[in-house]
């Protein structure tokens, strides 16, 4: 098994819940309440006194209000011309306050490896293409094909960038990532919307790291858009298809970890959350992932059709970049190798990574059903 796979499989299977849940982060009284047209809420927190700040790593943090490298882009490739937007936060936040968001559900945990207690025989599944390389990356980027998806119970089912740091003998602790993309988790929001979420632990979650802000460590700067908000438009099968271009960038002057959904810079994570991930991430990786409980079938992942059924049917992940530690786009087809990875290709599938020279740039479909067996 290579190096990338192995650190990837590690990191998937070995998800612990963390020790700090959210009834215990300060919660200061919010300057307005907004209420979406899915019934989501969010509160208009002051930015200096959102959840972040109660990181005892983070009390002499400085807000940074935007990233101060941009990626430059050599192919001045298209992007895609039917992107999704989110459901409208009516008027957002005032100035100077932030969106956070208020779950409907009870979150005494953080991250979907122990909703019921117990992380015994859970089922983590991928389908991802990961690098290779031996070398750092500042980052990744990628246009997300969203789809709807039905589910239940505590199944998760996520398309998504990772940024990751760490060594494989020392996985079970030693593993920092940050993480985005959409999702749909029924267990932590109580509905199958498909939502963008950010994610990120500095030891594979035994006492680090959460979802979304659901734990102090995700800067929120933008006062339109919020993590956790919901896909306004998703795909049709054969029919129309809503993208999303996402990215995950280390800033080249301060070192924290920005992401972005379109144009819109949603916020960071800071580098004082990290040990390795503050000079550049080992791996950058592109795919979905699927989760259940013992007692639950696995989740269908992207359209819940395998790639071979094609494009409109098939979910896909297009303009795929990475980027290097000078904020520079670095091409599959330049000095790095993308590997596939598949922990049951009976479940879920990615196909060949392909180029395609027009709105696609390099691109594969990935997916599948699920089932009893997953």
């Amino acid at each position: 098994m290579k190096v990338a796979t192995l650190c990837l499989v590690l990191f998937l299977v070995s998800f612990k819940a963390g020790t700090q849940a959210e009834e215990n982060i300060f919660r200061p009284l919010p300057v307005k309440t907004i209420k979406t047209k899915v019934g989501d809420i969010f509160e208009c927190i002051k930015i200096h006194e959102q959840p972040a700040f109660s990181n005892p790593l983070l009390k002499h943090h400085k807000i940074q209000m935007k990233p101060t490298s941009i990626p430059k882009d050599p192919k001045n490739e298209t992007l895609p011309k039917r992107p999704i937007g989110l459901v409208e936060l009516e008027g957002g936040c005032p100035v100077g306050s932030v969106p956070i968001q208020k779950l409907r559900t009870h979150p005494i945990l953080r991250t979907e490896g122990n909703y019921n207690g117990t992380t015994n025989a859970v089922s983590h599944q991928i389908a991802a293409y990961g690098t290779t390389a031996e070398r750092d990356y500042g980052g990744g980027t990628a246009g997300l094909n969203i789809w709807h998806l039905q589910l239940s119970g505590h199944q998760i089912s996520s398309i998504q960038i990772w940024a990751i740091s760490g060594e494989t003998h020392t996985a079970l602790r030693g593993m920092e990532f940050v993480e985005a993309g959409y999702q749909v988790n029924p267990g932590m929001h109580g509905d199958s919307h498909t939502r963008l979420f950010g994610k990120w632990t500095a030891d594979n979650f035994h006492h680090t790291g959460c979802y979304n802000t659901l734990c102090p460590g995700f800067v929120q700067v933008s006062s339109q858009l919020a993590l956790g908000d919901a896909c306004a438009q998703v795909s049709e099968y054969n029919g129309v298809q809503r993208i999303a271009v996402l990215t995950i960038l280390q800033d080249e002057s301060t070192g924290n970890w920005w992401f972005s959904f379109l144009d819109e810079q949603l916020g960071y994570w800071p580098k004082e959350l990290f040990r390795m991930l503050r000079t550049g991430a080992q791996r950058i990786a592109y795919g979905g992932r699927a989760r259940s409980n013992p007692n639950e079938h696995g989740p269908p992942m992207g359209s819940g059709r395998f790639p071979v059924e094609g494009p409109r049917k098939a979910c896909f992940i297009s303009h795929l970049k990475m980027i290097d530690t000078s904020s520079n786009y670095v091409y599959p087809d330049q000095r790095n190798e993308l590997e596939r990875i598949e922990t049951d290709e009976r479940c879920y599938r990615v196909s060949p990574l392909l180029y395609g020279a027009g709105e696609d740039g390099f691109n594969f479909r990935i997916g599948g059903p699920g089932g009893r067996h997953c």
